[in-house]
């Protein structure tokens, strides 16, 4: 299997030079049944990118993730969080109060990665606050429209699936409707393509863990913190425990894995420590945030098949910390803007697979 420019800025986290690099430009959502040019009061009255003290902090989470200050007329006003739509990079940068680690769960669209405030609280209710949060996520496939291979209906799982799948494993199911929901696509055992829907706007307050879910999750991912190098890879492993007791979220699993490379870049860039020796990077390391962006930039209604790496932790007999290396095939990473509303950010190609994808998939899928 050839090795693709993802693969390559994967490996090396090498930072692309000035002249390869994709300029940042913010788009507007044209698919949302709401304007969003209006702070719903009746939600919430905090404005996270003009009141104090939260542009401040605000301004500084975009200046770490590299990202340009927005102009007034590209926030979109969500709910509960501003939304800023990234149409050069394909995914969607969530402004306010957000637990990420509350919301680790297989039916819920996860962010490639995500920064909080050290100082700064926001209301989530009126009894509860969480860090103000900027969270980068993927731009998936929109709910609502029929996945298709080359005008054929393939094989999906329904609205109704997705609300089980969320009450199945304990997280709060409020406002699972069609506009909240997505696609993510994989293969299954023979190979075939399925649609599988998950949660792409998701909020503590409606979708929350229950306290039985919530213990489970916070002892996997202490666990998984001890056995892996990249906060990516303890996600994974995390929410492989935490729900392996529900063997029919396997295709789910397989959809948290298809955004893993670039998952793996972003922290790679905030805070992992390197594999070979456990030492902290500085926070960002700039060339990886750039082969980060760069790579969300190539991928944009584009999908490569890539080879990603898990390292797992383990002790020699002399009590040294030793890191082992094994790879598993993303046969579909993409990333799509449906919300320009243009027909040719709605059109989703099959996942190709060809002598060589099936090869590196081997027996387990």
């Amino acid at each position: 299997m050839k090795t693709s420019p993802l693969h390559a800025a994967f490996e090396s986290a090498a930072a692309p030079s000035a002249t390869e690099a994709t300029p940042f430009r913010y788009g507007w959502c044209k698919t949302d049944h709401k304007n969003g040019k209006e702070i719903r009061r009746d939600f919430r009255t905090a404005d996270y990118l003009k009141d104090e003290p939260y542009a401040a902090q605000v301004r500084s989470l975009l200046k770490q993730l590299g990202l340009p200050f927005p102009k007034p007329e590209e926030i979109f006003r969500g709910t509960n969080h501003d939304l800023l739509f990234l149409d050069s990079h394909g995914v969607v940068v969530r402004i306010g109060p957000t637990n990420v680690e509350d919301l680790l769960n297989p039916a819920i669209l996860q962010p490639l990665g995500w920064l909080e405030s050290k100082t700064t609280q926001a209301k989530l209710t009126r009894s509860i606050t969480t860090p103000l949060t900027v969270a980068v996520y993927p731009g998936i496939e929109q709910f609502r429209r029929s996945p298709t291979i080359r005008g054929e209906t393939i094989p999906s799982t329904g609205i109704n699936d997705l609300y089980n799948a969320l009450s199945a494993t304990g997280q709060k199911a409020i406002d699972v409707v069609d506009d909240n929901s997505g696609y993510i696509r994989v293969l299954d055992e023979q190979n075939r393509e399925i649609a599988v829907s998950v949660l792409l706007d998701s909020d503590n307050s409606f979708n929350g863990s229950s306290e039985e879910l919530a213990q489970k999750r916070t002892e996997a991912l202490s666990a998984a913190a001890k056995r892996s190098a990249n906060k990516a890879d303890v996600l994974l492993l995390a929410l492989r425990k935490a729900f392996e007791d529900k063997p029919d979220l396997r295709y789910r699993q397989l959809a948290f894995e298809a955004h893993q490379p670039l998952r793996r870049l972003f922290w790679a860039a905030f805070g992992s420590p390197k594999p070979e020796t456990g030492r902290k990077r500085a926070r960002p390391d700039r060339a990886a945030r750039a082969a980060f962006w760069e790579a969300c930039a190539r991928v944009t209604n584009n999908p490569q098949s890539v080879m990603v790496p898990l390292w797992h932790a383990t002790t020699d007999k002399k009590g040294r910390k030793v890191f082992q290396r094994k790879e598993t095939c993303i046969p579909h990473v993409v990333l799509y803007r449906p919300w320009t509303g243009a027909e040719a950010d709605r059109t989703v190609p099959p996942i190709k697979v060809d002598a060589a994808l099936k090869k590196a998939l081997g027996p387990a899928v």
